[in-house]
């Protein structure tokens, strides 16, 4: 199967909180990555998920992409809303990439589409509130010229890829942006002052918040929304691919909660999480620290769950 879910024309087909898992075994021997496992769950809001993966283990390639829809409704015909449109296309545009396209290049490509998308449905590009977007996190494994086995990552916002070695060192080469953060702080306050759950996500301070940052997107932080300023936040690197045991490309909703949000995460964690059961480990880890508290006071969260995806490729 080279990719999952279908790429735009489909939503997901997921429900309540169930998980799906592929093993993705290549034709041949030859690939460079081992096996490709993804994992994408429906969040707690929402009629679908606006989450997308693309996995083939022949191209030793997969990335993730959440999308997020625009504050100004919109929705197809066929029901999809912007943030799903936005992911999938991603998908289609990884899906027919070439060897000799880099991933900065894949991605402003999903970039422009995404603006020719808008574009044909009226939607006026000067208002960011109007424009639907996507994060992404993207990992390829290739020869390169030299003959050695190297690493391609490509981040965009809030979306990670994180190396895990063979001696248990886990770390982020691209870092991670977390353009929500400050929202989170801001939730954490008003907890604090006695607020819970809805009281806290419709607070004038909070919608006012949201509003905010989606003005910032392309100017302190990138999604890819069809602004070509987005080309200046894509992060790229290339690393070896020796003493490497797996790549892990997650989106938000599989980053483990905390009561602090400015706290970095512990990609070790992760990785260790994963080691013991892959990826439905960290996700039943995820939601069980998200059910001890249904009022989102103590982990801060706009949501219960939030749609979540990752992918995970075994080099050893």
């Amino acid at each position: 199967m080279s990719n999952f879910p279908p790429p735009y024309a489909h939503d997901l087909p997921l429900q309540g909180l169930e998980y799906i898992e592929y093993f993705l075994e290549p034709a041949s021997g030859e690939t460079l990555a081992r096996r490709i496992d993804v994992l994408s769950e429906q969040g707690a809001i929402g009629r679908a998920s606006e989450d997308r993966i693309y996995a083939d283990a022949n191209r030793s390639l997969a990335g993730v992409f959440d999308g997020a829809s625009s504050i100004v409704v919109f929705e197809t015909e066929d029901g999809q809303t912007g943030g799903a449109v936005a992911a999938s296309i991603a998908v289609a545009v990884l899906e027919r990439s070439t060897e000799q396209q880099s991933l900065r290049e894949i991605l402003l490509a999903a970039n422009s589409s995404i603006d020719e998308v808008q574009h044909a449905h009226g939607i006026d590009p000067t208002k960011k509130e109007a424009r639907f977007c996507t994060t992404a996190a993207v990992a390829r494994v290739r020869e390169s010229t030299d003959g050695s086995t190297v690493i391609d990552l490509a981040q965009a916002a809030d979306s990670v890829a994180i190396i895990v070695y063979e001696d248990g060192r886990a770390e982020a080469p691209l870092g991670l942006y977390d353009q929500d953060e400050e929202t989170l702080q801001l939730w954490a306050q008003l907890a604090a002052k006695g607020l819970r759950g809805n009281e806290i996500r419709y607070d004038p301070q909070m919608e006012a918040q949201i509003t905010r940052k989606r003005q910032e997107s392309n100017v302190t932080y990138g999604v890819l929304n069809g602004e070509p300023e987005v080309a200046n936040f894509i992060q790229t690197t290339t690393i070896p691919a020796q003493g490497v045991e797996m790549v892990i490309l997650l989106d938000d909703g599989l980053f483990i909660p905390k009561t602090d949000p400015s706290a970095p995460h512990d990609w070790a964690v992760y990785a260790q999480l994963i080691a013991e059961g892959g990826l439905p480990r960290l996700h039943q880890y995820i939601r069980s620290i998200e059910r001890s508290d249904p009022d989102l006071s103590f982990y801060p969260r706009v949501k219960m769950s939030d749609d979540a995806s990752g992918a995970v490729l075994y080099l050893r």
